[in-house]
């Protein structure tokens, strides 16, 4: 007998491990089945619990193709083996161009950026929205905005951050989302913009 599928239940990439989850089509591990045993990459990890569901695969590599494969063991041995599954790791993404800001007035300041694509920035499409981030420059504590959906049919974004300190110096950064659970990419950090300076202000990577 063997387990017919291995399904990739989730992609958690922002620490670039995988959750598996086994269909183990009707098979009942409490008659006779000891172990598991998943191989990917030249490699096999065993899963010593018959109840298992999920098996966790760590420290894998973004934009590496993985293939794995799935068999049970009992005291006859080793089973056949599963149906072979395939998944490329994404990269999470970065916008690779500077920021903008306007002031508006002395509480108030939008930031803008030129909208993600993929012959310019880094990253695993689909993109779905984007995080604004801001903090004092004093300070090491990021605050998160409210997410900008992405559309691409236009080429710039912006965001309007609100509730400013007049005479005080920020940080602004954006962060690129991807589809799909841990689909954030890191937010890169920009030169710091005092809030009250009238005009435009170019942010450089």
């Amino acid at each position: 007998m063997t387990i017919r599928h291995l399904l990739i239940n989730c992609i958690l990439i922002e620490y670039f491990f995988i959750a598996l989850k086994l269909d183990k089509d009707g098979i009942d591990c409490s008659t006779g089945v000891e172990y598991f045993t998943i191989y990917y990459s030249d490699t096999s990890e065993q899963i010593d619990d018959s109840n298992a569901r999920w098996f966790v695969v760590e420290d894998l590599e973004a934009a590496e193709t993985y293939s794995f494969i799935v068999t049970y063991s009992t005291s006859g041995g080793e089973s056949g083996k599963s149906e072979e599954s395939e998944i490329l790791l994404p990269v999470l993404p970065a916008l690779s161009g500077s920021l903008s800001t306007r002031n508006r007035d002395c509480e108030t300041l939008t930031i803008q950026w030129d909208t993600w694509t993929i012959d310019r920035d880094q990253g695993t499409p689909p993109i779905i929205a984007y995080v604004p981030y801001h903090k004092n420059t004093s300070s090491s504590q990021w605050q998160r905005g409210e997410n900008v959906k992405h559309n691409a049919a236009m080429e710039t974004h912006s965001y309007e951050f609100e509730n400013l300190t007049k005479g005080t110096h920020y940080n602004f950064s954006i962060a690129v989302v991807r589809g799909g659970y841990g689909g954030e990419g890191y937010p890169r950090e920009y030169t710091d913009s005092p809030a009250c300076n009238k005009g435009r202000i170019s942010l450089l990577l």
